[in-house]
């Protein structure tokens, strides 16, 4: 199962990456999106910036880009 992470923060984006292994770095439109694991499990972590409008947005590219299944 692939899991889609969001933080409205930088700071939480950051503190979540380096719980990441095998992390590899893909930009899409104006965000960077962070591929790995965390423990056994495929995430793709992202900062989506504050507000409903940026999250939205952000869950639409890991919906549709990225594939997630959980968010």
């Amino acid at each position: 199962m692939k899991f889609g992470i969001l933080g409205a923060l930088q700071e939480e984006v950051e503190l979540i990456l380096t719980a990441m292994s095998n992390v590899s770095a893909l930009s899409h439109g104006s965000n960077t999106f962070y591929h790995g694991t965390i423990g056994q499990h495929e995430a793709i972590l992202v900062y989506s910036g504050m507000g409903k409008v940026a999250a939205a947005s952000t869950t639409t590219s890991l919906i549709a880009k990225f594939n997630v299944e959980e968010i």
